[in-house]
């Protein structure tokens, strides 16, 4: 956040800093709190960027970003759709409408949107994962089953890089222990933990 305010210190019109600092404030809220400040901050800032640049994906991303959080979903999935005309291949559009629809409990359409943030970026474990407990949701076993088995193997591959990844491990652990391998589930937990014990992930 401060290196945000920092670039809009020495340019105040530059909208992809807003864009950024709403996305930080918006991360923020959602996992170290919940403060009502920093859901204002993501909706004040978001709204900057899309006034400073109605024309940049990653502007309509931090608005939806929060007005998901916001629980105005209408409003949310309007600038995800905006997105992701504007730039296809912009992760984080999929990956947070996704999880905008799965708050909303449109289980089947955030399937369809972590599968699309999947195929965006090919290492990401956590897209497939979450897909794929849409998909068991839904009633589509055996598709969970391989989409939870493809997150895996991408956690694998990020743990291979980076063994003290908590993120990978915790929420790999899940997907571990919904394909059956209870043993190594806990196991990365237990790293996870020995990593961070503090971690919110």
């Amino acid at each position: 956040r401060d290196m945000f305010r920092s670039a809009i210190e020495i340019d105040a019109e530059y909208a992809p800093a807003w864009a950024g600092l709403a996305t930080a404030h918006a991360q923020t809220y959602e996992w170290f709190g919940a403060a009502d400040e920093d859901l204002a901050e993501a909706d004040r800032a978001s709204r900057i960027a899309m006034q400073l640049a109605p024309h940049l994906a990653d502007a309509h991303v931090a608005r939806g970003f929060a007005m998901s959080l916001l629980r105005r979903y209408d409003e949310a999935e309007q600038h995800f759709e905006t997105a992701a005309r504007i730039n296809p291949q912009l992760y984080d559009t999929y990956y947070l409408h996704g999880r905008a629809c799965f708050a909303r409990g449109e289980i089947e359409r955030s399937a369809e949107l972590f599968a699309k943030a999947a195929a965006v970026r090919p290492e990401d474990f956590q897209s497939c994962y979450l897909g794929g407990q849409s998909l068991h949701m839904c009633g589509r076993a055996a598709e969970g089953r391989s989409v939870v088995a493809e997150s895996i193997r991408r956690a694998e591959r990020i743990l291979a890089l980076n063994p003290r990844d908590v993120r990978t491990l915790s929420l790999g652990s899940g997907a571990l222990l919904r394909d059956g391998q209870t043993e190594r589930a806990f196991e990365w937990c237990r790293r996870a933990l020995e990593v961070d014990p503090n971690d919110m992930s």
